[in-house]
């Protein structure tokens, strides 16, 4: 399945390279999405890529960042996987785009992770999981299918930063991300209790410290 999706890209390219220059939002778009798919081809985003370049807008630093930390992280460097996303998180939060911010603060997470610091792997979880509950408020009262398939989407994002919070100990916390994706519990109790619907999660005392910094 991969070969069909490579070529693919390789011609929406190749017909984008006739009109637009390589640092274009789109052809960025379409040379990190190879480089996702095939790490090798990552090293022709890397031979141009230049986070402070004038010519690229915050998304597209963002976008070709996020895919060179997650090459970094598939090939176990997460030092060098960390500078990237870091730098992704920067252009993210620029580019004021919330898919963006989540993409790298989740990038952030899985990076500490591997590097086996489980607390910070949690802090930059759940500023991840709070942007999506944020963009969820919004989808709910428009439409529970709507909200409901926003969550399976993001699903992995709230089962991961779960299953880091159990194995930290910290049983409440990772209780209180799962309640978060039962969508008809928690509206049949809602419609029970008169109460309105919780999209908040609770930071402790380090993480509240962070955060202020």
């Amino acid at each position: 399945q991969t070969a069909p999706l490579l070529e693919a890209l390789d011609q929406a390219s190749a017909a984008l390279s006739q009109a637009y220059p390589s640092e274009h939002p789109l052809r960025v778009r379409l040379q990190a999405e190879r480089c996702k798919h095939d790490l090798a081809s990552c090293a022709a985003l890397e031979a141009w890529f230049k986070p402070d370049s004038p010519a690229l807008l915050p998304e597209s630093v963002a976008t070709a960042a996020l895919a060179m930390s997650q090459r970094e992280r598939l090939r176990n460097q997460p030092g060098t996987a960390f500078e990237h996303a870091t730098v992704a998180l920067q252009a993210a939060s620029e580019s004021r785009q919330a898919p963006l911010k989540v993409q790298a603060f989740a990038e952030l997470a899985l990076v500490q992770a591997l590097r086996g610091q489980l607390s910070d792997a949690i802090f930059f979880g759940k500023h991840a999981v709070l942007i999506l509950q944020a963009t969820r408020s919004s989808l709910a009262p428009i439409s529970r299918a709507a909200e409901q398939g926003y969550l399976q989407d993001n699903y992995a994002q709230y089962r991961r930063l779960a299953d880091w919070l159990f194995k930290k100990g910290r049983l409440a916390e990772g209780l209180e991300v799962l309640q978060l994706l039962k969508i008809g519990e928690q509206d049949d109790f809602q419609e029970r209790t008169g109460t309105s619907a919780s999209y908040e999660l609770t930071l402790n005392d380090a993480e509240q410290a962070a955060l202020a910094r």
